[in-house]
């Protein structure tokens, strides 16, 4: 399916009442994670709500990138691929990636983007959808693979870490929710409230989504010497210094 359509699906479905479920935990998350970080400059990838996800930060500079030229939003400042960005090098503070990896074929490279854009000690926010959850199994058991959010590139949490670690990354939290299956009655989803705190006390890595936080790792060079380094030459012919003299001396 075209990344573009992939993303169209997704903004509709946010809009749906499970849609909105899952942004209204999604929002608390962002909001607790977004307080902590700070500085000058926050980039947000894709914006797939009319919500503004990034409200809550102390940056000062906020600006939003998306690849679909068509659309219209207040929140838009940049058009762009997101393996290619159109950003310089160890410019960005915190990067916000609201399930932008289920938009692309290429993710590695996605994040490999986010690190070259990134300052040392700058962060990544990751929100995702976990195939391995009642939300994972609907798409494997469901004839919905069409419709979003299934329609996009579910990918583990522990592949996404270890993407990080390959690109530089060291993973600094890591939040799992919506622990219900995708229905959009809002009664029943009410009812099933209570898998939400039995699911991330007891089996948190079945949540239907989840959040991970990192920091781009700083690499440290140790100095070596070269073998020509002259070393240090030790005189060891000198003679060790006496008080003998000094003694003798005084008894006389």
């Amino acid at each position: 399916m075209p990344e573009l359509l992939m993303l169209q699906k997704m903004r509709r479905w946010y809009s749906s009442a499970i849609g909105q479920h899952v942004l209204e935990t999604e929002q608390v998350l962002i909001d607790e994670a977004l307080s902590r970080l700070f500085g000058y400059e926050l980039l947000q990838i894709e914006q797939l709500t009319s919500r503004n996800l990034h409200q809550v930060s102390q940056i000062k500079h906020h600006m939003v990138l998306s690849k679909d030229t068509s659309g219209s939003s207040n929140f838009i400042h940049l058009y762009g691929r997101y393996d290619a960005l159109p950003i310089t090098a160890d410019s960005i503070d915190v990067v916000l990636l609201h399930h932008t990896l289920e938009l692309t074929q290429s993710p590695g490279q996605v994040l490999c983007e986010i690190d070259r854009i990134l300052i040392p000690e700058g962060h990544v926010v990751i929100c995702g959808f976990n195939p391995y959850s009642l939300l994972g199994l609907w798409q494997v058991f469901s004839k919905q693979k069409t419709h979003a959010p299934w329609c996009g590139h579910f990918h583990g949490i522990s592949h996404v870490k270890q993407w990080l670690r390959e690109v530089g990354f060291d993973i600094v939290e890591q939040h799992n929710y919506c622990f219900r299956p995708p229905i959009q009655q809002q009664k029943i989803m009410q009812n099933l409230k209570i898998l939400e705190s039995t699911g991330a006390r007891w089996y948190p890595q079945c949540g239907g989504a989840y959040m991970l936080v990192a920091k781009k790792r700083v690499i440290t060079y140790t100095p070596i010497k070269p073998r020509w380094w002259p070393k240090k030459v030790i005189a060891s012919s000198l003679s060790q210094p006496t008080l003998r003299n000094y003694k003798a001396d005084n008894k006389k």
